[in-house]
């Protein structure tokens, strides 16, 4: 199975063959570039196949596109030391391929524009999102006009989705290290000297208005200067997901300004499992109260209350740095410890933790009250 960019080698053989050989075991699928100018690690993935065969598969990413690449099953020497050498494998079968051209669906009149290596880290309906995804060479992957369900895949594997108003590409980031806060390691979120001297101040919500919540943030970030990527195809598809049932449940989370009515602040979110990933806020009034705050504040106390484990923030920055201490701020590797602790929400189940089961939609939470 070839792409743009990603090669998947299906294999099976014989066992008796593979017993046979010099090396019986393990069975590596090396993949290098036929002019010879770079060879990518062997992937080892074997496991059972039908009665008297051996059967796996290997996925190789973030390729070249339009380049021929040499695929070898190979039969690893059982004096092996720690890395393989030509001399301690034995090849078993050989097949060149080459990847595509263009993205699937991509006109031809865009995509060549493209320039060569930025196709390494596109991601497009041909390919199965996975773990695959936290060995990028890059800080984000990118789509090509993305329909719902492939925006849904890309959220469900922890990349957000930024669309462009001016571009049909969506980039869509994918940090090396992402900043989390481990909700079992604090008690402090309603000490605060602001939070319990204003939060009378205020009531919460959830899911009052998601579409019309998530467009006053998208005019609040333009007054701003600050830049958008909220399009009206962005809300539509994340609300659609919010009313939809499965694994992936997606919030506004709405903070009231009890004696005006006036919206304070906003946290658009989602989940899976027990992680919760909010992926923009506003603070609407800004005062010296700081409406802001006090909504990340409160929200992290009702999500504790939730069982949600892990708060994911995206990128760290710099006004982050108050929650390294005392709210269990870390940054985590993307491959080593953040994805084997997503697959582990996701495997949790759909019920696993629900924001709006502590405040259903149409009722209101009076801070007053924490």
């Amino acid at each position: 199975e070839v792409t743009v960019n990603s090669v998947v080698a299906r294999w099976s053989l014989p066992a008796d063959a593979a017993a046979a050989s010099p090396s019986g075991r393990p069975i590596l699928v090396r993949l290098e570039r036929a002019d010879g100018k770079k060879r990518l690690p062997a992937e080892v993935r074997e496991h059972a196949g039908a009665e008297g065969l051996l059967a796996g598969v290997a996925r190789f990413h973030f390729l070249l596109p339009k380049t021929t690449y040499k695929v070898s099953l190979e039969a690893k020497a059982l004096d092996y030391g720690s890395s393989s050498t030509d001399s301690n494998v034995v090849c078993l079968a050989q097949k060149e391929v080459t990847t595509s051209s263009l993205g699937q669906g991509m006109p031809q009149s865009f995509g060549w524009r493209i320039d060569r290596g930025v196709w390494k880290t596109y991601v497009g309906p041909e390919h199965e999102l996975g773990e695959w995804l936290a060995e990028s060479p890059e800080e984000c992957v990118w789509a090509f006009q993305p329909a719902p369900d492939m925006m849904r895949a890309l959220w469900l594997n922890a990349c957000f989705t930024l669309p462009s108003p001016r571009s049909p590409i969506t980039t869509c980031p994918n940090p090396s290290s992402r900043y989390c806060l481990d909700l079992t390691k604090s008690d402090r979120w309603l000490r605060g000297k602001k939070v319990r001297r204003h939060k009378a101040d205020f009531a919460l919500t959830v899911n009052r208005d998601f579409a019309a919540t998530f467009l006053r943030c998208r005019d609040l970030h333009d007054e701003r200067g600050d830049g958008c990527w909220i399009t009206e195809e962005l809300v539509q598809a994340l609300d659609t997901c919010r009313r939809e049932p499965g694994e992936l449940k997606v919030y506004s989370v709405e903070l009231w300004e009890k004696s005006s009515g006036r919206l304070a602040a906003a946290a658009m979110s989602l989940s899976v499992g027990d992680i919760f990933h909010d992926y923009t806020m506003a603070a609407f009034l800004r005062d010296g109260r700081s409406p802001g705050a006090i909504l990340s504040k409160v929200l992290g106390h009702i999500l504790v209350g939730c069982g949600y484990k892990l708060w994911y923030w995206g990128f760290k920055n710099r006004y982050m740095a108050e929650y390294d201490e005392g709210y269990g701020g870390m940054t985590m590797d993307s491959r080593q410890e953040f994805w084997p602790r997503w697959k582990s929400a996701r495997a949790s189940g759909a019920s696993a933790c629900d924001l709006a089961a502590r405040v259903p939609p149409g009722t209101t939470l009076d801070l007053a009250s924490l």
